[in-house]
């Protein structure tokens, strides 16, 4: 029989799913900022997954797949814990509801982009103290992190299933959580640009980042099944695994230099060669101020939609990623690529 789960203030008995919050800090009404949290604690032992969504406010497919996952789980036929923690960055999503800001990626109350934050402070800011939450709590409690996104009001990115390339038991453990979403392409995720990676690696604690195409939930909600199938945490067979796949290296960031409109010229997912045009920017009369080409040869991974063309100068515009042949894991035996 499984024991009760704790973590910080919160226990959940075995056998059951409780939603609830985790507290941060007061605000000035005298209220707690929290962050919610649905637990479903089963009633044998088993390894803890923790899975975070909505770390950037305008990011809804990996909140929508933790709620739905939590919500089906029974905990009565679950081996081990999920930890779902369906919206990590609350004031941003109110910001983007109430006022419609469809870019209010960061924390409205600090300014504050969580991503590059971690590990944060327990007496830094809100974001700060949220990080520090993540990175010295949670991760503490979890034996597998996720972290799901998506492009948000940003522009549009293609569905990437994101895993730690690192040698031993811990890089396969990783690799294994990416194989088991049914996402194409898969992805070597970057320390460099993803502190939260290097600290669950740290922590030994297998590590999935997610990117999810505009308003696609149902990748995450198949691969958050087919993970808890793999670890054994409940019974059925994984589903939707691709027959053909490809891998990529970290991520080269685009920027542009000039203020403008951007004219995308590529489509996500396509085939570029450097010196291949990925967009040009013009100014308010069409007048072209600038061509911005692609550094290396690569898929574009991401790239600036025409809903949201206003750039100014350091913005980010596109992402191009290598295709890898063949690395420490991929591909497996017998995969097409």
């Amino acid at each position: 029989m499984n024991s009760e789960f704790e973590i910080g203030p919160i226990s959940v008995e075995s056998g059951s799913m409780v939603c609830t919050e985790f507290p941060v800090i007061k605000k000035p009404d005298g209220h707690f900022l929290s962050i919610p949290m649905m637990i479903a604690h089963g009633v044998e032992d088993g390894p803890v997954v923790l899975a975070m969504g909505g770390c950037h406010g305008d990011e809804i497919e990996g909140p929508r797949a933790i709620i739905t996952i939590a919500r089906e789980i029974d905990p009565n036929r679950l081996k081990g814990t999920f930890l779902g923690i369906p919206f990590v960055n609350v004031p941003g999503l109110v910001q983007r509801a109430s006022v419609q800001v469809c870019s209010r990626r960061e924390n409205p109350i600090d300014f504050k982009d969580i991503s590059p934050v971690f590990p944060g402070s327990p007496e830094g800011t809100i974001t700060e103290r949220v990080s520090d939450i993540i990175c010295n709590t949670l991760l503490d409690v979890a034996d597998y992190c996720l972290d799901l996104h998506s492009g948000g009001g940003m522009g549009g990115v293609i569905s990437l299933a994101g895993f730690c390339d690192e040698p031993g038991d811990y890089g396969k453990k990783s690799f294994e959580m990416a194989w088991v979403f049914p996402i194409e392409v898969l992805w070597q995720v970057p320390g460099a640009d993803c502190p939260l990676r290097d600290i669950a690696h740290k922590k030994n604690v297998p590590f999935f980042n997610g990117e999810a195409f505009d308003g696609e939930v149902e990748p995450y909600i198949v691969g958050l099944r087919n993970l808890l199938k793999h670890l054994s945490m409940v019974e059925g067979t994984m589903e939707g695994i691709p027959s053909k796949r490809r891998c990529v290296g970290p991520e080269v960031r685009i920027s542009c230099r000039s203020a403008g409109l951007v004219i995308p010229h590529r489509k996500l997912g396509e085939s570029v060669s450097r010196g291949d045009l990925l967009l040009t920017i013009t100014d308010i009369y069409g007048n072209e101020v600038e061509r911005i080409e692609s550094p290396i040869n690569g898929i574009v991974t991401g790239i600036r939609r025409t809903k949201e063309s206003l750039v100014w100068p350091g913005d980010t515009v596109a992402f191009v990623a290598e295709l890898i042949k063949e690395g420490r894991y991929f591909p497996k035996r017998g995969q097409v690529v």
